[in-house]
Order: C-alpha cells, then structure tokens, then sequence
C-alpha cells in the first residue's frame, strides 16, 4: 500500500521550508581524495538540480568499498558541504550505535537529521508505504547497507520512488562483512537494487598499505599459512581471563570481541572477576537480551571503574544508546530503582535508570559489562586496540574483526587461530 499524494501536497512538500534552511556558519572542512570529491560533487549537483527543479528525478546511489577507504569520510564530508549550502539532508544508521556516532558530530547542525533506519521509516504493520518521510529533504543517506538487510533496503526504495525521487538516495557499506540480523538476505540480492548506481572507492586511509594488502584476499579466499602467520605473529595471549584482564587493563582502550553471546558473558564476567576480586559490589539488577531477541531481569555485581555497554535505546539525543560503551561512575539506588551514572567513551556522562522491557514482564538497568561483545556490536567502528577470540566460524566475522583496527601492532588474540576461521565473506553471497 502507498500513502497518495495529491500533485498540489506533492509539489507544496517538496518544495517545503524544510527543503532548504539558513547555513551554518563555516565550519570543519573535509579534505577528501580525488575519489572521494567525485563522488560527493556528483551527489550535489543532483541534490541542488531537485532543490531547483520541483520535477526532477534524482539517483539511487551506493558508496561501496573494503574498511579503511573513506566512506565514512565521505559521507561527513558531503553532510558538511549540504549545510554550508543550507540543503537539508537525513542521516540513518541501522543501530543506535553507529546513528550516535553521527549524531555526535551533526546534532547541533541545523538541517541535519540523524536517527536509527527503523527510527526513522517507521514501518506499518500493514506494508504501507509513505513518502513523506523523504519529501521536504535534499538527501537521505543510509549508511552500512551490507548490514540492513534486503527488506528495509526495498522499504526505503518504495518511499523514495513514491516521493517521486525528488532527492538523492545514498546507500553506503560494504557487503563483504557481518550478515544482516535475523536472517535477512543481504540488500544487494533484492531484484530492487538493480536501480541503484554503485561507486566503489578504492584507495585505502585507514590502515597502512601493507595490512590494507594483508586483510583484502580475506573477502574471498582463506588465509594462507604465510598470511596467517603474518596477522597472527607473537601477538597471541593465554586464553585465560586473567591474560584479557591484564591487557585490558593496560590498554584501556582495548576491546575484547567473540563470535557468540554465550562467549561473550563468559569472558566479561571473568575479565570483571579477575579486576574486581578485591572490591565491595552492589548487587544491580540488569536488563539484557538473548539471542532470540527476549529481555530477562538478571542480577549483576557492579561497582564504580567498571566497563559497561548499554543494551537498550532509551534515550538517543541523551545518548544512552544500544552498543555504546562507557565506565560507571556512580551507582544510585533509589526507592523507584537503580539509575547508573556513566562516563562514556566519548566523555559524555549519561544516567541510565532501570526501565521496563517492552512487555512490561521485568524491569531491569538496561547495562551489561562491557569488556567483550559480538563482532556484530563493533561494525562500522574503527577501534583503538582489538583482542580477539578466534573461535570466528560464520562468514565475513573474522574479517571484520581484523579490519577494525588500523595497524596490524594493535591486533591480538586470545589463543592461537586456525585458517579454518577466516571463513571468507564472500561464500555468504555465493
């Protein structure tokens, strides 16, 4: 089903106040690579065309390309040119996580509008499609398309042809990492996607030449013995928790990933033991997810100085946002429950309160300890330094672990890996 519009709504929403906006001041400047300014140039020119012309037609774009090439550069530096030209565009992100990254740069920008895809087109339960959420801006993008899944690629497609593709539609990822969540086929396999234009950027920023060279036959073919040997080197702990702890403990800023949630629990919960043994906890109740997507009320042992990771949205301009990290500051228990006071990675503090879960069948502090998650937890994020559980069995896993770093020197592993686990990306697609 589709939201009608009549011509005269159609033309009054597109040519909108909304539609363009007083400039902000000059700001940061972007400073992209050849490669990079195409692109960007060609998308600004369509989206000032529509901004002039109420019935032009715009594209469906994809920024493709391997870790490390700029996309995301790119697309900041698009958003920065739209707002100095007072075009305003829509940012999405398929998890809180990766749209609080944008909203940490753009939430004061006026005209830029940052959410969560399902945030955003919030989809009925009917399938109706409407266009409204598209028309009155001059450019949506949706960024980690490899991660969205086929159906709310076809979604945001069906908006956009029915707002008349009065803007640029901007897909951004790599199809070559983590699989969409449950169970969705990838974006790039729906029949829609044969509307999209694919860019692929090819020069490499983030990491060094020689670990870009290293990572990049993992897409499509296993390790071989010498390639192993170069990713793994001396860089391999015991697989203890003592080990994880005293590296996290002197690389603060280390994060420690698993395949699975059930080694996930396991290794926070002795990395925590092994740091804490010799401090007084508070008994907090938690509010944390299984893997079939239920809530469960568990009670946790916390106290100040530790790592904890939010597990619900609960409130996405304040920050306490799904996937991100932080250390407890404070714990407060109060006679309506606990609320958790947080330094977040980024040096925001943010209060997390106990809430209920969606059925209202318990409540709990929507945290969890925070010094191991999935691979699925930390894509799209470039990290500092990664410890790394090589029990990595599912395509593209492995993959995107060892690409979230920029130098090899910060790469570690807990326990020696096999070939066997750099199950290549590209055999989810074959």
């Amino acid at each position: 089903m589709v939201h009608a519009l009549t011509s005269q709504t159609y033309a009054s929403q597109r040519n909108s106040s909304e539609f363009l906006f007083s400039p902000a001041a000059a700001s940061e400047d972007y400073v992209l690579s050849p490669e990079q300014d195409t692109f960007v140039n060609a998308v600004l020119h369509e989206a000032t065309t529509a901004a002039e012309q109420a019935d032009f037609a715009c594209t469906a774009r994809a920024l493709l390309g391997q870790p490390g090439t700029g996309k995301s550069a790119t697309l900041h530096g698009l958003l920065r040119r739209m707002s100095d030209l007072g075009l305003a565009a829509v940012a999405l992100s398929p998890t809180g996580v990766l749209a609080d990254a944008f909203r940490y740069f753009w939430q004061d920008t006026p005209g830029i509008t940052v959410d969560t895809f399902d945030g955003y087109f919030y989809r009925e339960d009917d399938g109706a499609v409407s266009p409204y959420r598209i028309l009155g801006k001059a450019l949506v993008i949706v960024d980690e398309v490899g991660y969205l899944g086929d159906e709310r690629f076809a979604y945001a497609i069906r908006c956009w042809q029915a707002a008349g593709r009065c803007c640029p539609l901007l897909f951004a990822g790599d199809f070559l990492q983590q699989s969409p969540p449950g169970g969705e086929k990838p974006a790039n396999t729906h029949r829609l996607w044969s509307v999209v234009t694919e860019s692929t950027l090819r020069q490499q920023h983030r990491a060094n030449s020689s670990f870009s060279k290293l990572t990049a036959p993992l897409r499509h073919a296993w390790p071989t013995r010498r390639s192993l040997q170069q990713l793994v080197g001396d860089r391999v702990l015991e697989r203890s928790g003592e080990a994880a702890a005293n590296f996290l403990a002197e690389h603060p800023r280390a994060l420690c990933v698993a395949g699975r949630k059930a080694r996930v629990r396991e290794w926070n919960a002795a990395i925590a033991d092994y740091l804490f043994q010799d401090h007084s906890k508070v008994s907090v109740p938690l509010l944390t997810q299984d893997s079939d997507g239920h809530w469960h009320r568990e009670k946790q042992p916390l106290c100040a100085g530790m790592r904890v990771m939010v597990t619900r949205n609960t409130n996405k301009t304040g920050g306490v946002v799904n996937g991100v990290f932080g250390v407890i500051h404070v714990i407060y228990s109060m006679q309506i429950g606990y609320s958790v006071l947080v330094r977040r990675d980024d040096g925001r503090i943010i209060s997390v309160f106990q809430c209920w879960d969606e059925d209202h069948s318990c409540s709990g502090v929507p945290l969890t300890l925070g010094y191991c998650t999935t691979v699925a937890k930390i894509q799209g994020r470039t990290l500092d330094w990664i410890l790394i559980d090589p029990d990595l069995c599912a395509p593209g896993v492995a993959y995107t672990a060892v690409t979230r770093v920029r130098q090899i020197s910060r790469l570690y592993w807990l326990g020696r890996p096999l070939a066997k686990y750099f199950v290549p990306p590209a055999l989810r697609n074959a």
